[in-house]
């Protein structure tokens, strides 16, 4: 099963071929509900799957509830990266009418918004994953393949952007 270079070897191949299907079928729901378009979540899981496989390696050996957060954090980021590629987001301009003085709240979620899309992508993630999944940063660490250390950083450097960007420092 040669992808992009990477190939498994049989036993390889029918632990990743039990893993999809085993699989497939909840990640297209994920994927389904972050894009809300049938063909878009298709591609996520199948982009997600194609990671998978020319990274068998890191992930063969994790026990079946880490494989399965691994394998929501990889749709997830195809799901998003196909957001940002459909540039469904629209600029904050076309909003301008919508923000008043009587609408707090739509105009913070909107400064929330561009504060996170200034994020770099591995600090989004993780600010994703701790707040909105509720995972703690050493479950982060190895649901990302990083070091601890290195999630916490990220995640006090997200912290500091966000603050600032609010805070128009």
């Amino acid at each position: 099963m040669p992808l992009f270079g990477q190939s498994l070897n049989a036993k390889e191949e029918r632990s990743f071929d039990q893993l999809y299907q085993s699989n497939m079928h909840w990640m297209f729901r994920y994927a389904l509900k972050i894009l809300g378009n049938h063909q878009d979540a298709e591609d996520a899981v199948q982009e997600a799957f194609i990671y998978l496989a020319n990274h068998f390696h890191r992930y063969k050996d994790r026990n079946e509830q880490a494989l399965q957060a691994a394998l929501a954090v990889l749709v997830r980021s195809r799901s998003l990266n196909i957001l940002r590629d459909r540039k469904e987001n629209r600029d904050i301009d076309e909003y301008s009418e919508y923000i008043k003085a009587d609408n707090p709240p739509l105009h913070h979620g909107l400064i929330w918004e561009e504060a996170f899309k200034a994020l770099p992508p591995t600090q989004r993630e993780i600010v994703l994953l701790h707040i909105a999944d509720g995972y703690s940063l050493r479950e982060i660490s190895d649901l990302m393949d990083m070091k601890y250390d290195a999630v916490r950083q990220n995640w006090q450097r997200a912290r500091k952007t966000l603050y600032q960007f609010i805070h128009g420092e």
